[in-house]
């Protein structure tokens, strides 16, 4: 497969960037030259305002050079922000990806399904720090009429998340887009815009990055996040992932934390059919046979069609831990739409020792 065509695009406010996105492009650009399945290795920068224009530029950039990928980073962001290897990393986390790799290999895998687009979660300043990834929701059942919204994910919904999601909007911080969902009809220029609350424009109801990934999740665009590849998101500090309370920390009384019943020992990973292990992990699960997979209860064939969403897995340490070797919890699918299924799924329940749960065939 390839070589493929991969531009880099930079937006260096005040012709300025955060010396964490210098040491990450010297880190991407050096894989590149090491993969045989990049080609050529193209360069874009603009020091310009507003921002909607010089995204624009950028794609008009990659389009003109003919580049096949586009990675944008910002000049405010912390790649790879848990990553061991990384010096000047925020925190550790041992499950945590690089950006570049392990988006890369899957987006290259994705290929043969069509274009798609992979984000880097992050979030944003304080007081709040909300977390810039979004699903849809909507507001009752049963409306005649369309009702539907935009929703964030909540902090405590995160922090426990990985692998990638398929999600309705994401930012654009440290993105990779394939090129070929700009030859999709409905996607049309200008891509990056504000949208506004009044016809004054003295308000915006929504930024540039969620205008555009809206757009391409409506023109049925998959959109996905990396949760394995965190981004610090430098403003007055450098914003890191939320940092929950977790159960182990706590008092069991503590209402908060037996409610979200987070655990820092468990995560939640989101696996599909063309990911390496896909077919492996299906037949463990379906069988039964593998070390650690247990099918959930009742008939897992009669998932096959109705998940609409992501598969995730429950992953826990295994032996020589305090925990189980195997989490004894009920299946997730995530997010449930009301478009027709995309792909079936195989739902189990599995530890460490083993890969887990997958989505079933397309």
């Amino acid at each position: 497969m390839g070589p493929f065509d991969v531009m880099f695009a930079r937006f260096p406010f005040g012709r300025s960037d955060d010396p964490d996105v210098t040491d990450w492009l010297i880190g991407a650009v050096v894989s590149c030259k090491l993969d045989p399945r990049v080609g050529r290795i193209a360069n874009f920068w603009i020091n310009e305002t507003p921002i909607t224009m010089s995204r624009n530029n950028a794609v008009e950039a990659a389009k003109a050079d003919k580049c096949h990928y586009l990675v944008m980073i910002d000049s405010d962001m912390k790649p790879d922000a848990y990553v061991c290897s990384n010096k000047n990393r925020l925190d550790t986390d041992p499950s945590a990806k690089p950006f570049w790799d392990s988006s890369w290999d899957f987006i290259l895998r994705h290929r043969d399904r069509g274009p798609c687009m992979i984000g880097a979660p992050y979030c944003g300043p304080p007081p709040h720090e909300n977390c810039y990834i979004f699903r849809w929701s909507n507001f009752q059942s049963d409306h005649p009429n369309a009702d539907l919204r935009i929703e964030q994910f909540t902090r405590e919904e995160v922090v426990n998340r990985s692998g990638f999601e398929e999600v309705c909007c994401l930012p654009t911080g440290l993105v990779i887009i394939d090129m070929r969902v700009f030859d999709n009809p409905l996607v049309v220029p200008p891509y990056f815009t504000y949208e506004y609350t009044d016809g004054r424009e003295q308000k915006k109801a929504s930024t540039e990055d969620c205008v555009f990934t809206r757009d391409l999740n409506i023109a049925n665009i998959p959109l996905y996040v990396n949760w394995d590849a965190w981004a610090g998101h430098w403003k007055r500090k450098c914003v890191g992932k939320p940092k929950p309370i977790l159960r182990e920390q706590v008092h069991q009384k503590f209402l908060e934390a037996v409610q979200n019943n987070i655990s820092g020992k468990q995560k939640i990973r989101c696996v599909h059919p063309f990911e390496a292990d896909a077919a492996a992990i299906r037949n463990a699960i379906n069988g039964g046979d593998d070390a650690g997979v247990h099918p959930t209860s009742g008939d897992n064939s009669d998932l096959a069609g109705k998940a609409n969403g992501s598969g995730f897995e429950h992953e826990s340490p295994g032996p020589g831990s305090s925990d189980s070797g195997v989490v004894e919890a009920e299946p997730y699918l995530f997010p449930a739409t009301t478009e027709a299924p995309r792909r079936g799924a195989s739902i189990g329940i599995v530890s460490r020792r083993s890969v887990a749960t997958t989505v079933g065939g397309a």
